[in-house]
């Protein structure tokens, strides 16, 4: 088939708005339009780079569906040139915003107002240059150069509420830095009936078929599996479905409501501390609790660019007593520790019809194979990458996580596979009191084998909501 011509793609996009032909002609100046822009901003940084070009699309689209240039390639150049100059004077507003009313129009935005006091100004914009380079472009696209979040959006092809969550980020840490008070977080976390009362006591229906899309890379930035980022700001509510009747079943167990909420140091190291409101729903299961009761309270995590890292844990007990368990003691890196954010790509798992499979050596604890296209309940599905955490060894004390996260890093669903024989032992610090084997205990609950290892189908953990302060 013949490749369609410039004037063609033109045509069609003026007459039908047609995205497709968009990008076919697009494609054809990529490369020499990215190096135009390099040139012009005189910088290597590819945030800054992409941030320019994704905007001399935008504007493109934005006119090609109105009229059609004379002469595309040298209009295509100069509406480059333009969003360059338009970049340089930002930053160099950027730079230098200490002007009183432009600072104070940021914080009266989402927190309180404040005075004209020179040096506190100089404080605000020196927080603002150390905040993370997203986070830093949202505030400053949203705040000082008047773009509204469906904007930034379409500047960043990003989803808009990904650009909600980097403001929160943002604001909450010049907050934090300046000690700010915030507004009391009244709408985080529901009340523990409505919660509970809220969600359907058997798991709604999951829907899991293979995606048409290629493998895409995760950036996993929560603290897995408890879908939490460690950014100040970030909140989530997410709801354990666990096993019962023989494994025919999923029965709510309990809901977690999360909330990043404000830095922290332990041991040295820096972290966010996240508090935790776990609610347990009625049941008479023996294994719904460890048998101390523990319950968690709040977790601390930190990230680095390439790294999640659990950093403590405090949980309550049933005899009044706190719990706190830090990086420091022993068993820390078997129970939670550090993973990596760049999930490696493995598109050797290709499971029999008796879902069993064999993994080769050395494989890292973490890692995905392909997408899916993932529903629960009634809602639309999402595209997600399927990812496995499980030790390189596998063992029936072990367990297998297979989780579901999209392309924003997000876990939609994650599913814990118990090895046949994990808490099974009286010695096993989570003994639950039975020696039966989970093949015993759920004889009708779905299996993976692995290497010769059975586990078996525990329990299902579903975001229910995600939701960042305002």
């Amino acid at each position: 088939m013949d490749r369609p011509s410039e004037e063609d793609l033109l045509q069609r996009i003026l007459e039908h708005k047609e995205q497709d032909s968009f990008e076919s002609l697009i494609i054809r100046y990529e490369q020499p339009l990215l190096s135009l822009i390099r040139i012009r901003l005189g910088t290597s940084e590819r945030a800054d780079i992409e941030d320019v070009f994704q905007d001399t699309l935008l504007q493109a689209w934005l006119s090609l569906i109105r009229s059609s240039p004379a002469n595309f390639q040298a209009w295509l150049y100069q509406l480059a040139r333009n969003r360059c100059s338009d970049w340089q004077r930002s930053r160099a507003k950027t730079q230098i915003v200490r002007e009183a009313a432009t600072v104070r129009h940021f914080m009266d935005r989402r927190g309180p107002k404040i005075s004209d006091d020179s040096d506190r100004i100089d404080e605000i914009v020196d927080v603002l240059r150390h905040v993370p380079v997203r986070e830093r472009k949202a505030l400053t696209e949203f705040y000082f150069q008047g773009f509204s979040i469906a904007e930034i959006a379409a500047r960043q092809r990003t989803a808009q509420g990904t650009i909600k969550r980097r403001l929160s980020y943002g604001r909450e840490i010049v907050r934090s830095e300046l000690d700010l008070p915030t507004q009391k977080r009244t709408q985080i976390m529901k009340p523990r009936t409505e919660t509970l009362e809220s969600l359907p006591p058997i798991r709604p229906s999951i829907s899991i078929s293979k995606s048409m899309s290629e493998p895409f890379e995760v950036d996993l930035q929560e603290m897995a599996w408890w879908f939490i980022v460690p950014k100040i700001g970030d909140a989530v509510r997410w709801a354990t479905y666990e096993a019962t009747e023989n494994g025919q079943t999923f029965c709510l167990k309990s809901v977690h409501s999360m909330h990043a909420k404000c830095a922290a140091e332990i041991h040295g190291r820096a972290c966010v501390e996240v508090e935790v409101d776990e609610q347990e729903a009625n049941s008479d299961r023996s294994f719904v609790s460890f048998p101390n009761g523990d319950k968690s309270l709040r977790i601390w995590g930190g990230l680095t660019d390439s790294e999640v890292h659990w950093i403590a844990h405090e949980s309550g007990r049933t005899d009044g007593k706190k719990m706190f368990y830090t990086f420091l003691d022993k068993g820390w890196d078997q129970d939670f520790g550090v993973c990596e954010r760049t999930i490696a790509i493995h598109n050797f798992l290709e499971e029999m019809k008796d879902q069993s499979c064999n993994l080769p050596p050395e494989l890292p604890r973490l890692f995905a194979d392909r997408a899916f296209d993932v529903s629960v309940g009634d809602t639309e599905s999402v595209e997600c990458m399927r990812v496995f955490e499980l030790d390189s060894d596998p063992s029936e004390s072990d367990v297998l996580i297979e989780a579901y996260v999209n392309r924003d890093g997000r876990t939609v669903l994650a599913r814990r596979y118990n090895g046949n024989r994990w808490a099974k032992v009286k010695d096993s610090p989570h003994f639950l009191g039975t020696q039966d084997t989970w093949t015993e205990e759920f004889p009708s609950a779905p299996t993976k084998t692995i290497n010769g290892v059975v586990y078996v189908h525990y329990e299902d953990f579903l975001r229910i909501e995600s939701r960042n302060r305002s």
